[in-house]
């Protein structure tokens, strides 16, 4: 059984994520790189393309690859994505055993993992809540 039942729920906590990370050292980071980082899910499927201007992340969800092109792009299962947000998941092992797989401009998106633990809380309380309010 996978953790997310539609693409909608997956969305939604990611949304709730994103839109209280304005300000916060990740968006600022993601702003300074200049990285339009691409999130393809599958079991459901979704596809998420972050981008930053200054201070503010934004988010375009799409259930199949966006025209606009990421710079790095991150595929696998929805599951094996709840767990890197859930801070559960070491990317460096998920590449290398293959769950994760990445196109793209790798060495500089995973100069951003440091800054993650920040979204990654944002992540659980989003979800923790979501499953209190058995949705």
């Amino acid at each position: 059984m996978t953790v997310f039942s539609s693409a909608r729920a997956f969305q939604t906590v990611l949304e709730e994520v994103l839109d209280g990370a304005q300000d916060t050292a990740a968006a600022r980071a993601l702003t300074e790189s200049g990285l339009r980082v691409g999130f393809a899910y599958h079991d459901p499927e979704l596809v998420m393309l972050l981008s930053a201007v200054p201070g503010q992340i934004s988010a375009a969800f799409s259930d199949h690859p966006t025209s606009a092109a990421a710079d790095v792009t991150f595929s696998s299962s929805a599951d094996t994505g709840h767990r890197f947000w859930m801070g559960e998941l070491s990317v460096p092992t998920a590449l290398a055993l293959g769950q994760i797989r990445a196109v793209g401009r790798l060495t500089q998106a995973l100069a951003l993992l440091p800054l993650m633990p920040e979204l990654q809380a944002r992540y659980r309380a989003a979800y923790e809540t979501r499953q209190e309010g058995g949705t």
